[in-house]
């Protein structure tokens, strides 16, 4: 228990300098000689904007950006919302959204929609879905219920991460690329692609 004080020190100095943007040392302290603010680790968080009533963003994000984050997720659950419907995309909303995270002085880290295939390709292309043990197809409704070895969903993902690189490949907004989120490995009884 003697190094309790220690630590909740440690642990409160530790969030302090977290939330500080940059982080700032006094000059000359002695804590510089055991590391360099520029090096501390960068913290982002989620956000799922499609989740939420568009009025509600810019406080969300705001309130992210005060509270010392440097960076946010988008779109690794949206991809009904990215193509609502075969082959018509729309990313109006997400631009929106990048908008007023940069506005916030947060950076994105574009997600790819891959484990959240959107209903109207299932119900088009059944195929898409796990097979369980059982023989019985999965069904819309669950994240990683789409066969990745399926060649019409690799079809699919691939056309959505292509668009989303054409659309956001070259905005410096965007610090980074999530490709899936969580990959799971659940057993595929689906036959084999030819």
């Amino acid at each position: 228990m003697r190094f309790l004080p220690f630590l909740i020190v440690a642990v409160w100095s530790s969030i302090q300098l977290s939330a500080q943007q940059p982080a700032r040392l006094p000059e000359n302290s002695a804590a510089e000689k055991f590391f360099n603010p520029a090096d501390l680790m960068l913290f982002g968080a989620f956000y799922y904007p499609e989740q939420w009533d568009s009025s509600q963003w810019e406080r969300d994000l705001d309130n992210m950006g005060k509270l010392g984050f440097d960076f946010t997720h988008f779109a690794e659950f949206a991809w009904a919302f990215l193509e609502p419907e075969e082959g018509k995309f729309d990313f109006s909303w997400l631009d929106h959204a990048v908008d007023l995270a940069d506005k916030a002085g947060l950076k994105v880290i574009m997600c790819t929609p891959s484990e959240c295939p959107p209903a109207w390709m299932g119900e088009k292309y059944p195929e898409i879905y796990l097979v369980g043990e059982d023989g019985r197809r999965k069904e819309h409704g669950i994240r990683a219920y789409a066969s990745i070895t399926n060649p019409v969903y690799r079809k699919f993902v691939r056309r959505i991460t292509e668009e989303l690189a054409r659309h956001y490949g070259g905005d410096p907004r965007i610090m980074g690329w999530q490709l899936d989120n969580e990959p799971l490995a659940m057993p595929d009884y689906s036959p084999r692609p030819e």
